[in-house]
């Protein structure tokens, strides 16, 4: 038969060790800090992550903030001053990489509560933390990812393009832009044909990019004569394809010419 607790403090403790588990099983971790001690309360997990012993584990939270990443130091002591400011926001929220025991950087997301006396002042923060370095790590992964694909986008010697359900640009390279009379792809966006070329050539296009969309069949190798508003014919091959996210969600058309 299991033994049940039978006093208070064993029932706190029996409180304590589910709190954990349940936090462990989510990898958070709780802490907790009162403002006039400098130590600091870590959860086993939280040491976990820190990589080190209750003895010499860091309060984080102490200036000038040595564990914490050059790169995210700033922005992590406007928050820390701002929850600590008299009748300051009730919670504390930073996202940091944080120097282990062990020599290494893991990023922690940081959640805290401002416990504050009748002046509004702070005398206690507690909250949790949970090991965020997978997700940002696979971030970063899809950032650099994202990059290489606009570098070549950019390089590419043809005009590459995306357009909503409207016939508006929403995405244009560097060489679209310049075709177009732009220095940056960015300074296309929300443009549509009607905004550079006469009727004659727009309209069939908006109505290629309609049946693109209600078809969801390409367009290949097709020969445009371009007929500008400022004067002047220009002739380009333009393939035209259905835009979906990755949800197979349409969003419009995209296409490629030179």
């Amino acid at each position: 038969m299991n033994d049940q607790p039978n006093d208070f403090h064993d029932r706190e403790a029996v409180k304590l060790e589910r709190l954990e588990l349940a936090l462990k099983a989510s990898n958070e971790g709780i802490w907790d800090w009162w403002l006039d001690r400098p130590e600091i309360y870590y959860s086993r997990r939280i040491l976990e992550f820190l990589e080190c012993g209750k003895k010499n584990a860091p309060n984080l939270f102490q200036p000038p903030y040595p564990s914490i990443h050059p790169e995210e130091r700033h922005r992590f002591e406007l928050a820390h001053t701002q929850a600590l400011q008299t009748n300051g926001p009730e919670t504390l929220a930073v996202d940091a990489r944080v120097l282990t025991g062990g020599n290494n950087w893991r990023w922690l997301r940081i959640r805290g509560t401002v416990v504050r006396n009748r002046e509004g002042q702070a005398y206690r923060i507690a909250g949790s933390m949970i090991d965020i370095s997978l997700r940002k790590t696979a971030e970063s992964q899809v950032e650099d990812e994202r990059f290489l694909l606009r570098q070549l986008i950019d390089h590419i010697p043809v005009h590459v393009y995306f357009k909503d359900l409207k016939s508006r640009i929403t995405m244009a390279n560097k060489a679209m832009a310049m075709w177009m009379g732009f220095k940056e792809g960015a300074e296309l966006i929300g443009k549509h044909d009607s905004d550079f070329f006469d009727e004659d050539h727009w309209k069939p296009a908006e109505n290629d990019e309609r049946a693109i969309i209600e078809t969801g069949a390409s367009v290949t190798g097709q020969i445009e004569q371009e007929t500008w508003h400022k004067g002047g014919e220009t002739w380009v091959m333009t393939s035209k394809f259905p835009w979906r996210d990755r949800h197979n969600q349409l969003k419009g058309t995209f296409g490629i010419s030179s």
